[in-house]
């Protein structure tokens, strides 16, 4: 959820209303903040995020409340005298000096950290440029100095192309687990892979690693040799360049869980700087400006950067500004004709962090943060609850707590709030609803709990803190159920969780399997694969999956192994995601296929990268993807089982039609939704088994172009012996089809009748119908059919009335089962909890992928269209597997 950061504010209201967290504060004093609840009771709550850092010096601070009320100055007045960003920049300065022992600081201005970011990017830039200059003006002096010397053409033009690397793209680097913004030139020092990869970076990047040697290494194999003349000895010489306009670090990584950078890989990156000449830009933006205990967060006896971005607290909590420090090694004088701002560094964002830096300065606060006595607090945790904190980092006022996820997430309903990115938000929303904690996880470490309150934060604040995630491992300990989810789920008192295998718990599968891309049928089905919901109505629960389906994906959801007829083993993986068939058509009818077929085509990426044999599509997995047509699967089989599904179907409905009326030999059909893939290739194929044909089409032929341009296709694929084929192929022999459509129909007359209405006088006199439309609805009413019909119902969900499925006067069909194959005698069984079955049996779609993961190499394909001759020789392939019509169903289970 919060991890991918892609919803949009009203998606982000969904969750946060979800998970219970969608408070409104409407009072604070120091760490704490009062809500009215729904019983209109003042509720006051420890607030330990600390707005990622910005208040410092808490909510409503009493200095800060006078500045407030007592500004009146002109504030964005550009191009003027502005003594209070004068006095700013003099002062941070000042400060930066004091704290580098370096003298000679320039000071920029952005509103937030990423823009300030940006600021350092460009200054590195043209930095690099400078440097650029120099070895393009060593090799053209080489270059001129061997022309003058008439050396060869062939050493001439070595030394013209080392001009290539004066052109070449440079990188800016970063370590990894970093985080400095979201735009795009901050993306380019992103170590979070799903941010960054979601959009095209301004700058080549170079992720580096923190381990000492490691990093070294890495940086040695990205210098670039290139010769020159020495122009004091007039001698060919080697030089190296490291192609790397700047390296981006954060003394304390906030996002990536607060992980302290070590004094050793500091020393590295300072030994690394003096080198290469490689400017080197603290990031302290969030854990700078004295939320350590010193202005900057680097100690200079290890390392002196470059440059030092602070923003965040430096706005004192109420005004938008970030600041960079930058030395005069790196500094372009003429800067701002590259940078500047309609609002930063105005009056009051500069009076504002004035007076925060002078708080520092005149108080002793900063002797109490050095101390480091909210992180040995902390550490309690860890030695009470060993099993649940895996540890306790951070420094001054800055600490996090990372808790173990095994512990955590056991269960169906973890399993979702996990695959949903808000396990990490469950947890805050429990601390918040029972403990009267706010707190959040850290954005690329989901189970590291940020806390960073301000100055004002006592002993007993802490002490509340503890006490609070001591309630919250005691309840998981005893599996308290409603402590845990009572706030946002409604369940019986008696619920306990459903189990969850190890491999289902972390979304890992085996390579080389056949997976399933599917999804439940309805509600029954969802309530068997997520905890806790049993109370929920019908409409609530389809309500609350379907807003939260923006987060959701395809994950694993069922393990197994199959053998087929000849004693070979094939691994079985179900990648589901927790929607209803009603609940696809609603998503749909409300726009955004494209961004549905993404997540499917995620799935088959997802299966290929575990190097997948076969990958079948179920129910509206395909629909939404026109029978896998939008999908591309590069290495894995790719099926939509519509083939083997009409091959049973048709099997059943024949075989119960046969058992009813031994002496008659070709029955009347008739085909609900004669447009679809699978009843199509049906009605294609019926026209060699049946006397007569009911196309039931959803619009009207004269109305419809696309239905028109159905109905002529399938005469056109026509073939076979039959005297329905015979008459179709002699009639198209007769009239040009496109022009002499309606001949076409007086000529076939009763034998194939095509209509949009499902009445009885339409479609009494057929003896089986086929229905499989994408209708959600129950199509079929007991006045529409005769008594004695066969019903063979291959929609999903069904689009036959209840009173016709268990009504004996009727043989329903339930579209047609597949059996498992049997191996020395055994009956197998899938016991899946996305889609359950009886023993021994499948859906005819899944026995499809499973039986080409058995026969066919990699990259066949049965998507699109059923073909006749795919019909065939699917039909020789699951015969040879073991795989055959296990029964027609006729009760009501999956």
């Amino acid at each position: 959820m919060f991890t991918k950061e892609k919803q949009s504010a009203h998606e982000l209201e969904h969750m946060l209303r979800f998970l219970k967290i969608d408070k409104y504060y409407e009072s604070g004093q120091g760490d704490w903040l009062t809500y009215t609840d729904e019983n209109g009771v003042k509720i006051n709550v420890l607030d330990v995020v600390g707005s990622y850092g910005i208040n410092l010096l808490g909510h409503n601070n009493p200095s800060v409340q006078t500045l407030l009320h007592s500004f009146n100055e002109p504030c964005f007045v550009q191009a003027s005298n502005q003594p209070g960003k004068t006095r700013l920049s003099q002062k941070l300065a000042e400060l930066t000096e004091a704290q580098t022992g370096v003298k000679g600081w320039h000071v920029e201005y952005a509103n937030s950290g990423a823009e300030i970011i940006e600021v350092a990017i460009k200054l590195c830039w043209l930095q690099y440029e400078r440097k650029i200059d120099l070895i393009r003006q060593e090799i053209y002096y080489s270059i001129n100095y061997l022309e003058k010397k008439n050396t060869c053409a062939d050493e001439i033009k070595f030394f013209t192309g080392q001009l290539k690397l004066t052109d070449a793209a440079p990188a800016v680097a970063h370590l990894e687990g970093s985080f400095h913004g979201k735009t795009l030139g901050a993306l380019s020092v992103m170590s979070n892979a799903w941010l960054k990869n979601t959009f095209p970076v301004a700058l080549k990047s170079l992720t580096l690693p923190k381990d000492v040697e490691a990093l070294k290494k890495n940086v040695e194999e990205y210098v670039i040799k290139y010769f020159v003349i020495d122009e004091k000895t007039d001698k060919i010489v080697e030089k190296k360049h490291l192609p790397v306009i700047g390296l981006f670090i954060e003394p304390v990584q906030g996002e990536a869980g607060v992980l302290c950078l070590s004094d050793t890989l500091l020393s590295q990156v300072s030994e690394l700087k003096k080198i290469w000449g490689l400017p080197v830009i603290a990031d302290e933006i969030q854990c700078g400006l004295y939320r350590t205990g010193y202005f900057s967060c680097l100690d200079r006896k290890i390392l002196v950067a470059d440059m030092y971005c602070f923003g965040k607290a430096l706005g004192a909590g109420i005004a938008k500004l970030s600041a960079l420090c930058c030395s005069d090694r790196i500094y372009t004088p003429n800067f701002f004709q590259f940078h500047s701002s309609s609002f930063a560094g105005d009056a009051f964002s500069s009076k504002a962090a004035l007076l925060f830096l002078k708080l520092f300065e005149e108080n002793n606060i900063t002797a109490h943060i050095k101390e480091d006595w909210l992180f040995r607090q902390l550490s309690v945790l860890k030695n009470i609850f060993p099993g649940y904190v895996v540890d306790v980092r951070g420094k001054g006022l800055m600490c996090a707590i990372e808790l173990n996820e095994d512990r955590l997430h056991n269960s169906f309903i973890t399993k979702f709030l996990k695959d949903i990115g808000m396990l990490g938000y469950w947890i805050a929303s429990v601390l918040l609803n029972r403990e009267r904690i706010r707190i959040l996880p850290t954005l690329s470490n989901p189970l590291s709990f940020r806390i960073q309150p301000s100055i004002q934060f006592s002993e007993d604040d802490a002490c509340f803190l503890i006490n609070g995630f001591s309630k919250l491992f005691n309840a998981i300990e005893s599996h308290d159920l409603n402590y845990l989810f009572g706030h946002i789920l409604k369940f019986p008192a008696n619920a306990v969780l459903k189990h969850l295998p190890p491999a289902v718990k972390h979304n890992e599968f085996p390579e080389n399997a056949a997976v399933f891309i599917c999804h439940p049928i309805d509600n029954v089905h969802i309530r068997r694969i997520v905890d806790l919901i049993d109370d929920y109505d019908e409409q609530a629960l389809t309500a609350m999956l379907e807003e939260l389906s923006i987060y959701q994906q395809f994950t694993v959801y069922h393990i197994d192994t199959l053998i087929n007829a000849e004693g070979t083993t094939i691994p079985v993986v179900f990648l589901g995601i927790p929607l209803t068939s009603l609940s696809f058509f609603h998503l749909l009818r409300r726009g955004n296929r494209h961004g549905w077929v993404k997540k499917i085509q995620d799935a088959v990426n997802l299966a290929n990268q575990k190097n997948a044999k076969s990958i079948g599509l179920g129910q509206f997995t395909s629909i939404i993807t026109k029978s896998g047509m939008h999908l591309h699967s590069p290495h894995a089989t790719l099926t939509t089982g519509n083939t083997y599904t009409a091959i049973l179907a048709m099997q059943a409905a024949f075989h119960q039609y046969k058992e009813r009326n031994p002496n008659r030999s070709k029955p009347c059909v008739c085909l609900v939704g004669a447009k679809g893939n699978i009843i199509s290739s049906i009605a294609e194929e019926m026209i060699q088994s049946a006397q007569k044909l009911i196309l039931v089409y959803r619009h009207a032929l004269e109305k419809d172009n696309d239905t028109w341009h159905h109905y002529r296709s399938l005469l056109r694929k026509v073939s076979g012996s039959s005297e329905l084929a015979k008459k179709i192929i002699a009639l198209l022999d007769i009239y040009n089809i496109d022009i002499k459509f309606d001949d076409i129909i007086a000529q076939l007359g009763n034998d194939i009748i095509v209509t949009d209405s499902l009445c009885h006088e339409a479609i009494s006199s057929a003896d089986i119908i086929f229905t499989g439309t994408n209708d959600t609805n129950a199509l079929l009413q007991k006045e529409h059919v005769n008594k004695g019909a066969i019903i063979v119902d291959i929609s999903v969900p069904s689009n036959v009335c209840n009173e016709i499925q268990h009504d004996n006067n009727y043989v329903y069909i339930k579209g047609g089962i597949a059996s498992l194959p049997l191996y020395a005698g055994i009956t197998q069984n899938l016991e899946s909890v996305i889609l359950p079955f009886d023993e021994g049996e499948c859906f005819a779609c899944m026995a499809e992928t499973f039986g080409l993961a058995f026969s066919l190499p990699r990259s066949a394909n049965f998507t699109g269209e059923i073909s006749t001759g795919n019909i065939r020789k699917i039909s020789c392939i699951m015969e040879k597997e073991g795989f055959g019509l296990k029964r027609a169903k006729v009760e009501d289970s999956v």
